[in-house]
Order: structure tokens, then C-alpha cells, then sequence
């Protein structure tokens, strides 16, 4: 028998068929409650399915370390002081590999709740930690919030920021016409410092880095740096867009020092904060009006059109819907397509492979690529998922996954590819959507929405 060479159709089919194969997720979703006494506020991954999540035991008020491995949570390790003996404090950070701690404990012998001793850990032993010194203040207090691998821990002394490692001591970090600064994170390396510094200049707070040790101001609008990649490409804060005296902090992130304004459909920026960011350019944090609680947890992955409340983008992803009403991600990590994150709102830890909303092949562009696996999946009953084109997560393969598709398109995303118009079922589709046969799509005008 002869064999005849496949057509371009069928050679594509093919392809989108195995690139669904390749990015089948590693790991299953996993949504794991640690207990009402927990406020995990750092997280790192040490192989993928093993996380380690540091924050404060909130009934017994000590640092605490909880790990995580499979579906099962060890009880929390508490984070003593010298000595092995149990202070009140709080581990606010955990370095990317996962081999230090850093926190704040209640000073020996002190009256006042505020004056506190930075602390340092290693995961290894929780019961020896480093207290690393004061900077000069008639009330010294220290608090460490973050901890590169090479163990170079970052924070505020005396109403400064401060640095600390096991080789120079501590030190203030420098900065150029500011009468006070806090660092609050720092990157994988220990090159990248970020945090916020009262400008004299402009006379508020602006977001602020140091590379290197050099001092540099982000952004003059009142605003502040909170978390920053292992990398150090991606900066995650907020700041005053429109310049409305302070009423209003909305989200942003600085990719390689340039200022990105995060957007909803309508083009409005989002009042909130960006809390963390991973070296594949995932952002999350919260969004909320000023001085109410936070109202949601989104997750934004750039190249989208604007970010996506956590909760929608869980039932995406996963076809279920998370337990809890998310209210913050305070702390997430990325590795191997995996994203593991600590959540607000009840004492949760979440992991699931990521993905932009309606990015079927998870090749971070939503593209025709991921319309043909809608279109070839169309009110189909097996296999339903993410990866077929169920892009709402309700178990169907319908017109609302297009409607998801079509309002995600965006070919010049991450991965830029040559922009097209989106594809739009034309009017001979509309004859042949209830036999469920599909013809091939050129890009072309919009129409209509067809097969709801």
C-alpha cells in the first residue's frame, strides 16, 4: 500500500495534538489548608511537589516552618531563638532554594513590643538562628522581611534599610536625598534590593532599588517596590498612576526598571498592589480601594490584557473551585510550569501548572493555535479539559470558551508571533456548527460569535 503524505490540515492537527501531549500538567492541582493557626507569609520549592512555607503560628504567636510533600502538611517547625528557646516573632521570608529563614523576635528583656532582633535561620537547624546586630538608635529594633540564596538577609534598622551577611555584618544601604528607607525583598543572587525610601525631593515615599549596591529611584509617584524575581527582571509594587493625592495605589510592575501599569478590560488602572513575581513573569497580588480590605487575589502573566482574579483563573485551570474566597497571595514561586503559592483569606497553600486564560498549548500566547484546539474539541465529551479547549473550566467545550478565547487573543504576547486579526466563524460555519464539522479559518473581519 502506498502511503500518501499528509496534508497541511492534518499535519497541523498532528502537531497541536502532541504540543497538548507535551503540556499535560507534571503534577495534579492541589489546594491544601494548613490550619486556622497559620499566616504563612514566604514560600520556596525545593523539587517540584516539595514546598516549604515559613510565617508565625498565630496561637502560639512563634515563627514557625510548615513542609509540605504529596498531599500531606508536617506539623509546623517552630523557629526558636538562640539557644532553642521559643520568642515570640515572626518568619517574614525564605530564600528561593529554600536554605534560609528570616524573621524578627521579640527582644530579651524589653518592655516594648516594637523593638524587636532580626533573625536569621537556616532551614536545616531552626533552633540556632543568627541575631544579627542593630543599626545605632536610642530605641534599636531590627526586622528582617527577605533572604537571598548566598544568604544575604534585607530589612530595617533604626528606620533604614539594612543589609546583612555572614561575612561584612550589618550595614545601612545607601541612598541619595531620603530621610528614612525600608528594603523588603531581594533577589535570588543577592545583586537585585528593593523596597521604598520618604524622598526628600518630592516629599512622599517612592519605590526604590539597588543593583549592586547602587541606589536608584523606580518611580517618583508615591509608590513602593514590594517583591522582585529570583532573576531580578520583574519588580512587583504599586503606585499613585493617575496622581490623585495619595487616594488611590494601583498595581504595577518594573520589568528591567521600566514601569508597567496592570489594566482592566476597559483600560483602567487597577487599584491594589502587586506583591511578588516569578522569573517567568507572573505577578499577583490583590486588588481593593483604599482603606477597605483587600477585595480579590489576581494572577497576571505577561503578554495578557490585563490580570484575572485568582478564583476564575482556578476554575480554569482546574475545572473545581478553591476552597476559600481568596483575598490575598502574599508569597509564589515558579518552577518547571508549576506555580506554588501561599493564600490569604484561611491559611492555604495552592499548587497548579500555570497558564494565560484560554492558552491552551501553554506556550504563553494565545494565538489561532489555541483556537484550533477549541475548534477541534467543539462539544466533544472526552478527554474535556484545559488542554481540549474547555477554557471556562465547566466540564463543556462550547461557544463560552470561545467567547474566552476570542476576548484573550493576543499574538504578540510574551512570545511575540506576527499579529493577526482573530479568527471569527463566518457565515457558512454557522451552517455546519450543529453537524460539528469545522473548516480551516483565515484570519479575517470580526462577524459574530457562533455554536453558544
Amino acid at each position: 500500500m502506498q502511503l500518501r503524505p499528509l496534508s497541511h490540515g492534518a499535519l497541523l492537527r498532528l502537531l497541536l495534538g502532541l504540543l497538548v501531549l507535551i503540556a499535560a500538567p507534571g503534577a495534579a492541582p492541589r489546594a491544601i489548608n494548613l490550619g486556622a493557626a497559620a499566616d504563612v507569609s514566604g514560600i520556596a520549592v525545593l523539587a517540584v511537589g516539595t514546598a516549604v512555607l515559613v510565617g508565625t503560628n498565630s496561637v502560639s504567636g512563634w515563627a514557625s516552618m510548615w513542609s509540605i510533600s504529596t498531599n500531606s502538611v508536617v506539623s509546623p517547625t517552630i523557629l526558636t531563638g538562640p539557644g532553642g528557646t521559643p520568642r515570640t516573632g515572626v518568619a517574614n521570608g525564605i530564600s528561593p532554594d529554600g536554605g534560609f529563614i528570616v524573621g524578627a523576635l521579640n527582644k530579651t528583656g524589653s518592655a516594648l513590643p516594637f523593638q524587636l532582633d532580626g533573625a536569621v535561620w537556616s532551614r536545616t537547624q531552626p533552633t540556632n538562628p543568627t541575631i544579627v546586630p542593630d543599626l545605632s538608635d536610642p530605641f534599636p529594633s531590627t526586622r528582617l522581611r527577605d533572604v537571598s540564596n548566598t544568604g544575604l538577609a534585607v530589612g530595617t534598622s533604626a528606620q533604614t534599610a539594612y543589609r546583612w551577611t555572614s561575612g561584612t555584618g550589618g550595614t545601612a544601604l545607601a541612598t541619595t536625598n531620603a530621610s528614612s528607607a525600608w528594603a523588603g525583598a531581594v533577589n535570588g543572587n543577592g545583586t537585585v534590593i528593593v523596597g521604598s525610601a520618604n524622598d526628600l525631593t518630592v516629599a512622599h515615599p517612592v519605590a526604590v532599588r539597588w543593583v549592586s549596591g547602587v541606589y536608584s529611584v523606580l518611580d517618583y509617584s508615591y509608590s513602593a517596590a514590594y517583591g522582585v524575581s529570583p532573576n531580578g527582571q520583574f519588580i512587583a509594587g504599586a503606585s499613585d498612576v493617575i496622581n490623585n493625592a495619595q487616594l488611590e495605589l494601583d498595581v504595577v510592575y518594573w520589568k528591567d526598571g521600566q514601569r508597567q501599569i496592570l489594566r482592566d478590560g476597559n483600560g483602567t488602572p487597577i487599584a491594589g498592589q502587586a506583591l511578588w513575581a516569578t522569573d517567568s513573569g507572573i505577578i499577583g497580588g490583590f486588588a481593593g480601594p483604599p482603606g477597605s480590605d483587600p477585595i480579590d487575589a489576581w494572577i497576571y502573566i505577561e503578554g495578557m490584557r490585563s490580570p484575572i482574579s485568582f478564583d476564575i483563573w482556578w476554575k480554569q485551570l482546574t475545572g473545581t473551585t478553591f476552597p476559600i474566597d481568596v483575598t490575598s497571595s502574599p508569597a509564589a514561586v515558579e518552577r518547571d510550569g508549576e506555580l506554588y503559592l501561599t493564600l490569604e483569606g484561611g491559611a492555604y497553600f495552592a499548587q497548579v501548572q500555570w497558564a494565560a486564560p484560554a492558552d491552551g498549548n501553554r506556550d504563553r500566547v494565545v494565538d489561532g493555535a489555541d483556537y484550533t484546539i477549541w475548534a477541534d474539541n467543539y462539544l466533544g465529551t472526552t478527554n474535556v479539559g484545559f488542554a481540549t479547549g474547555d477554557y471556562s473550566g465547566d466540564g463543556k467545550i462550547d461557544g463560552a470558551d470561545y467567547t474566552i478565547w476570542a476576548d484573550n487573543f493576543n499574538p504578540s504576547g510574551a512570545r511575540a508571533l506576527t499579529a493577526a486579526a482573530v479568527p471569527e466563524p463566518s457565515s457558512a460555519i454557522l451552517a455546519l456548527c450543529a453537524g460539528g464539522a469545522w473548516l480551516a479559518l483565515a484570519g479575517g473581519r470580526r462577524l459574530v460569535r457562533c455554536c453558544f
